[in-house]
């Protein structure tokens, strides 16, 4: 201290607390930055679940204060329903089979997943998910622009 009651610094040590404080104001941010994205979800899933369900759970993070995105994967096919002769689909989670005419039940399906994206779609929306149908033909990367 000198005698005017004053501290004194060299250039070194006044560039070294500047340099402290750079420190922890940076790492202040990045805190801040951090605790952002952990407040981001991401969902991307085929939704092809109990809509009720589904939605509840991501109303929770929403009530929680999390920003949600969703991105609900159909494939092609899901979406246009292309078969023209009997198929036989098969679910790939709990490997049960049905033997189906398209031609008979085409409408009824288009009907359905129609019903079911609309319903995700204005659902998740009225309560601030962002919710986008991603065709599985495209790059998910595509849906993110």
């Amino acid at each position: 201290m000198q005698a005017d009651g004053l501290y004194r610094l060299s250039d070194s040590q006044a560039q070294e607390i500047l340099q402290m404080r750079l420190q922890r104001l940076t790492g202040l941010e990045q805190d801040k930055i951090v605790q952002e994205y952990r407040d981001v979800m991401a969902v991307i899933s085929d939704l092809l679940d109990d809509p009720d369900d589904i939605v509840s759970g991501l109303k929770h993070f929403r009530h929680k204060k999390h920003d949600v995105i969703v991105f609900q994967t159909l494939d092609p096919d899901e979406l246009t329903f292309p078969f023209d002769r009997v198929t036989r689909f098969r679910d790939i989670e709990s490997g049960d089979e049905v033997l189906a005419a398209p031609l008979q039940v085409r409408d009824h399906y288009l009907r359905e997943i129609q019903t079911l994206v609309e319903r995700y779609e204005r659902e998740l929306r009225s309560v601030g998910v962002d919710y986008h149908l991603v065709d599985t033909s495209r790059p998910l990367d595509f849906a993110l622009m």
